[in-house]
């Protein structure tokens, strides 16, 4: 039977995976991040100058660039930016679980950083963490007027922190990501420092500070799980570059000589040549000088060339045999000769 090319291109090997949504080149990433650090310029320029700029706007326009109020392009772009790494951080749970070699199940952090990311982009529209003040305020009596920054200090931040630990303890393999992810941390600290009103300027720039610091911080998460979640990708595909082994067991293993011992190896060794080249014999031997009565003096020979001199003697005998066998057959040919002569 055969099946039609839409019928074809509708099987699900044709379909597209949601890994597939994971860029396989690291230059998509960085554009995006910069796109994202230009966007959260933009809002801190157009909440600062844009009531300088155009004062006779009324305040009701002014609200979608005041990163105080709750409709602003600010939050918007915070809920947008925390609702994506808690997909992506899904994402790499997904993959995360199938990893062999994971037998303690570390990779259920990745599914605590996406609750926390989704919990985080909700309160930071429907501002859960004024209705948690609430209830806390409500349940242990306390009249003070605290503020969100100390509830989200005292309980859920926490509870950010240590998650966050062990996420970068976990992706520790890619640098980029563990350096992204201290990062957000670091913002976030610098934003609830500023929310509790520790820092040393006026409430304008407190604000600033405040929400650029929030949103730089989404922005580093964002940026850091997606790296992450390219690099299992890569992995899982088996597309990863191999990285040279290096070896430390190999430098450990060779021993260091000190100056003192290294000098005395090149003593010895030049001693050792010396020696080498005073054992060698050349042919040509050295001028020996004369004596008083005309006869040149005689050096002691050594016992490499007495063995030469016997040598030679050997060979002298040989050829002293080798003529006395010549000279005894030419006489047995002279004696057979006048045997034959006297015969006849």
């Amino acid at each position: 039977m055969f099946l039609r090319p839409k019928a074809e291109l509708a099987k699900m090997n044709h379909q597209s995976r949601v890994t597939d949504l994971v860029p396989r080149r690291a230059l998509p990433i960085v554009l995006g991040g910069l796109f994202g650090l230009a966007l959260i310029a933009i809002c801190l320029v157009l909440h600062h100058f844009l009531p300088r700029w155009a004062p006779s706007l009324a305040e009701p326009r002014l609200a979608a660039f005041d990163l105080e109020s709750s409709g602003s392009v600010a939050v918007w772009l915070s809920t947008m930016m925390l609702a994506k790494a808690a997909a992506v951080c899904w994402l790499i749970y997904s993959v995360r679980k199938h990893h062999p070699d994971d037998y303690q199940g570390r990779y259920r952090v990745w599914l605590w950083m996406a609750l926390l990311a989704s919990v985080m982009s909700l309160s930071a529209t429907a501002n859960l963490h004024l209705a948690f003040q609430h209830v806390v305020t409500q349940l242990s009596g306390w009249s003070l007027n605290l503020k969100p920054a100390a509830i989200w200090l005292g309980s859920l931040g926490l509870v950010i922190m240590a998650v966050g630990a062990r996420v970068v303890v976990d992706a520790r393999k890619s640098r980029a990501t563990s350096t992204l992810l201290i990062a957000a941390m670091s913002f976030w600290v610098a934003a609830a420092v500023a929310e509790m009103g520790w820092l040393p300027v006026n409430p304008e720039v407190s604000v600033l500070v405040r929400q650029g610091c929030k949103m730089m911080g989404q922005l580093s998460l964002l940026v850091g799980v997606t790296l992450y979640a390219r690099f299992m990708v890569l992995d899982a595909e088996g597309l990863l570059p191999a990285k040279a082994a290096k070896t430390k067991a190999a430098k450990s293993s060779t021993p260091k000589i000190d100056k003192h011992e290294k000098t005395g190896a090149s003593t010895r060794i030049d001693s050792g040549t010396k020696d080498a080249h005073s054992d060698k014999r050349t042919d040509l031997q050295p001028h020996a000088p004369i004596k008083p009565n005309g006869k040149p003096e005689s050096k002691p020979q050594s016992k490499a060339a007495d063995h030469d001199d016997d040598d030679y003697d050997d060979d002298g005998e040989d050829s002293e045999e080798r003529k006395a066998g010549k000279a005894e057959r030419k006489r047995m040919r002279r004696l057979k000769a006048e045997q034959r002569r006297s015969g006849l």
